[in-house]
């Protein structure tokens, strides 16, 4: 990854850098970051994945996809960098480090002050830790995911998460485990760096208001956001944090501008509640694609529309414990239409059907469970079932969420 940056002239170098690691919550995160950022008139990079809608969604600059004419041209430019090296005998820079190098060059073009950066897998080995010192970095919640690569117990995975911690970067840390918290500290004080924590027992909210967003409290301070999970106001505290922390190195973002990118910042596929159609049953999309996104979408989705209330249309990959998403996101379903992710890695609808069906008799739960060829037919039985008084939710997997968007815009439901 240094080797294709260097080629490039080091971009990286240019572009100040917000890093984000986490195993839930980065996304959303980030672009509550972003938003504020923007809203305080800095021109801001956006680069995250994986896409949920179109690929150019990964790289933005104040707000906007890459054009498909810059993405072109940057991408040419450090394809012939690419072949060079392996030419030369150093390998294949991989498709991630690519679309990464594509992204800080394009940031760089476009003479963005500060970048917003997603990391892709764990922290410690991934592309994005070319970075130097970022001006913060920020790790989200810590749970067990992608366990092949990153180790099978939290504190392993925490110190993978923790790898993008640097001498001279204060760190802002999310809720943690004890012992997650721990392997974190202990890093942020190896690098002798101060570690920030939101304090979570200041933060209060309450339902979402008819204006359609949710209002909370944070140190006092009220804040509006339009992400309506029950996790984003402990999402957007980390957020506050990590702007904290930018205003104390010199960024100008003032109190109304962090309030007003809070409550501006959208990110798509995160407890997204669609504009009902008339006669039509309410409809969410949630990219939870792991245990603890499953227990945040279930609690979200009770709190919405009450207990055993919601039609799932439910895609998962088939390296994830999905026994234990069922068994985390049963409490507020009454049916389960089952269709098989768009990815290799998916599990096929009749063995997620069969999983469901199985967990369901073990808790004694009566849901109804079917399976479906594709998102459109999956949506129309779903849609039946619920009744213009119900609700369908659409989870499991991010790499299914622009197919079911697009079964949606079929069905004349779409994004406001």
């Amino acid at each position: 990854m240094r080797a294709l940056l260097d080629r490039l002239g080091n971009p990286q170098r240019r572009v100040r850098c917000v890093h984000v690691a986490g195993t839930n919550g980065k996304g959303s995160t980030c672009a509550y970051i972003e938003s504020a950022l923007r809203c305080a008139g800095y021109r801001t990079g956006l680069f995250t994945s994986p896409y949920v809608i179109r690929f150019e969604e990964r790289i933005r600059v104040c707000g906007d996809d890459i054009g498909s004419d810059d993405l072109r041209d940057v991408t040419w430019r450090i394809h012939q960098h690419a072949e060079a090296m392996e030419a030369e005998g150093l390998g294949h820079p991989t498709e991630f480090e690519l679309m990464f190098a594509i992204a800080m060059a394009h940031f760089a073009d476009q003479g963005c002050d500060i970048a917003v950066i997603e990391v892709g897998l764990g922290g410690r080995l991934d592309a994005t830790n070319a970075l130097d010192a970022s001006e913060v970095c920020v790790i989200t919640p810590v749970s067990l995911d992608h366990t092949d690569w990153l180790g099978t117990t939290l504190p392993q995975i925490a110190s993978e998460k923790a790898g993008i911690i640097k001498p001279g970067c204060p760190v802002v840390c999310g809720p943690q485990t004890p012992e997650a918290h721990e392997v974190i500290e202990g890093a942020a004080a190896k690098a002798g760096v101060a570690v920030r924590t939101p304090a979570m027992d200041a933060l209060s909210f309450g339902s979402v208001a008819p204006d359609g967003l949710r209002p909370f409290t944070y140190g006092g301070r009220p804040f509006r956001t339009r992400l309506l999970g029950r996790y984003q106001p402990g999402n957007a505290a980390v957020a506050i944090e990590a702007l904290e922390v930018l205003r104390e190195r010199g960024w100008n973002v003032s109190e109304r501008q962090v309030r007003q990118g809070i409550e501006q910042a959208s990110w798509p596929g995160r407890f997204e509640v669609l504009p009902a159609a008339e006669g039509r049953p309410a409809v969410v999309v949630d990219g939870g694609h792991n245990v603890q996104g499953a227990r945040a979408l279930a609690a979200s989705l009770t709190e919405l529309f009450g207990m055993r209330s919601c039609v799932l249309v439910m895609s998962v990959l088939a390296d994830k414990d999905y026994p234990a998403m069922v068994d985390a996101v049963l409490p507020a379903a009454r049916a389960c239409v089952c269709v098989t992710a768009d990815s290799p890695r998916a599990l096929d609808a009749a063995d997620l059907a069969a999983c469901v069906r199985e967990r369901a008799a073990a808790c004694e739960r009566p849901v109804e469970v079917s399976t479906a060829s594709g998102f459109e037919e999956a949506l129309r039985h779903a849609g039946e079932m619920a009744g213009p008084q119900g609700a369908v939710c659409v989870f499991g997997s991010l790499y299914s969420l622009a197919a079911a968007y697009r079964a949606l815009a079929v069905l004349g439901v779409t994004r406001a």
